[in-house]
């Protein structure tokens, strides 16, 4: 289950698929231009089983998730994201952070807060939806960090990466979203972070990883339009392998 951030890991998953012939996977993907909203149940339940709409999660295929025909459910994206607590630096920051933001929230306070925001999110609330229908194994695949390019770009909405790298305020949203993910642990949710070798700095990738070409700078290109978030199937096939060759990974040889 995923959105646009299935875009690098379908086509990865089409190269590798050959070799993994034992698993039988199905992709629900959440799209600006869906037509079905997702429903998550379990028809094992019988009159028990409470379907739950996700009117905001839109497919345009496969939209009817039952718990009960599936082994292991792998969440890839969904705003559960370093990005989602970085766009709030410009109006939240914690005691532990530079002066400037609009609220100084305590520590204790900002992790909280950064908790709620994600699990409000598209992903925090699949997973929920999941885990209260099911004790099957459940796997959070990290969206990945931001390209690196995006801390020299100013312009548009995205001054606040470089605020951010500026104050040396990056280790800190970085342990705040490390800490949300422990919360998707907390839950019995397998957590997948991002490929080591993918990393830039503290919160960045590697901009051999992206779409996004730093180099095109003509009007429509991908970089010009600021996508820094979509990775490519180079990224997508470091993410499958870390997947299928972590601990989490025996639960797809079962």
């Amino acid at each position: 289950m995923g959105d646009s951030h299935l875009g690098h890991v379908k086509p990865a998953w089409d190269e590798l698929a050959d070799g993994y012939s034992h698993l039988y996977v199905d992709f629900k993907i959440d799209r600006t231009y869906g037509d079905k909203p997702l429903v998550i149940h379990d028809s094992s339940a019988g009159g028990d089983d409470a379907q739950v709409v996700f009117d905001d999660i839109r497919l345009t295929y496969g939209e009817d998730l039952d718990c009960n025909r599936y082994e292991v459910f792998v969440v890839f994206g969904m705003h559960y994201s370093v990005n989602t607590l970085a766009r709030t630096y410009p109006r939240f920051r914690s005691d532990q952070q530079a002066a400037g933001g609009s609220y100084t929230l305590s520590r204790a306070a900002y992790q909280a807060s950064a908790n709620d925001l994600l699990m409000s999110h598209k992903a925090g609330r699949v997973i929920t939806e999941l885990r209260a229908r099911t004790d099957k194994p459940i796997v959070y695949v990290q969206q990945p960090f931001p390209l690196e390019w995006i801390a020299d770009r100013s312009d548009l909405d995205f001054g606040f990466y470089a605020d951010i790298v500026a104050n040396a305020d990056d280790s800190s949203i970085r342990a705040a979203y490390e800490q949300s993910l422990e919360h998707l642990r907390s839950m019995d949710v397998h957590v997948r972070p991002q490929p080591a070798r993918t990393l830039s700095g503290e919160m960045f990738t590697l901009g051999r990883y992206g779409l996004a070409d730093s180099q095109d700078s003509s009007p429509d290109s991908l970089y010009s339009r600021g996508d820094y978030y979509h990775m490519n199937k180079e990224y997508g096939l470091l993410a499958l392998d870390d997947l299928f060759h972590s601990e989490a990974g025996q639960l797809f040889r079962q």
